[in-house]
């Protein structure tokens, strides 16, 4: 029987995935958590996200997330725009 691996992770899995302890990984991590049902404790976060993070540290960049990429393409119409 094989096992499954979950993509989604708890914190503290997380935490364990990247090597880290929680209170380290809150501090130092910069991927967000997806949502999966109301409170602190349905927030989980993507292995494969995760893994990009890790990647970046390597290469020295910063992880860029949806969220990160809208923001920026907001700020450069802004810019366009002059405001």
């Amino acid at each position: 029987m094989s096992r499954v691996e979950p993509r989604l992770l708890n914190k503290v899995q997380a935490a364990s995935y990247c090597g880290m302890h929680s209170t380290t990984f809150a501090a130092n991590c910069t991927v967000r958590p997806v949502r999966v049902y109301p409170g602190e404790r349905g927030l989980r976060w993507d292995r494969f996200d995760l893994d990009r993070w890790i990647d970046s540290l390597r290469s020295g960049e910063r992880h860029m997330t949806a969220s990160d990429w809208l923001e920026r393409l907001g700020n450069a119409e802004g810019a366009r725009k002059g405001h």
